[in-house]
């Protein structure tokens, strides 16, 4: 077994799956491995940490089911608007936005691509007329 096996199996190992035929091999490369044998530890490690842990609170029943019940009267881009902006009485329109914003970030990057090219042919141009200057020399 090699350590990429290893890692890859390390997973059902530690959950107790590992097929029996596996599991023979993988323990040898555990005690000859000294690389293994960290990730090992490591992951052994963290998951003590994480069994010591409080567990996570969830939510009560009807908390979550008023949540889902919003989430999907809720659900068109008008009203996620005005819920959002509830503060001022008039709201844009989020596709104006974001067609701004991605006309405004299309330019930048034309802009950048544009100078970045006209650079690279300067440099370009100036190795080539340094080579051939040695050259004639």
């Amino acid at each position: 077994m090699n350590c990429d096996d290893f890692l890859r199996l390390l997973g059902p190992y530690i959950d107790g799956k590992l097929p029996n035929h596996l599991l023979e091999d993988f323990e040898i490369h555990l005690k000859i491995c000294n690389l293994c044998l960290v990730e090992y530890n490591k992951l052994k490690r963290y998951l003590s940490k994480l069994a010591e842990m409080p567990p996570v609170l969830t939510p009560p029943q009807e908390l979550r089911n008023l949540i889902i019940e919003t989430v999907s009267l809720n659900s068109n881009v008008e009203t996620k608007e005005s819920l959002i902006h509830n503060h001022t009485k008039e709201t844009k329109k989020p596709e104006k936005c974001i067609k701004y914003k991605d006309e405004k970030n299309r330019i930048f990057w034309e802009q950048k691509f544009i100078y970045y090219f006209f650079v690279s042919i300067g440099l370009i141009l100036l190795i080539l007329f340094t080579v051939f200057k040695i050259l004639r020399h």
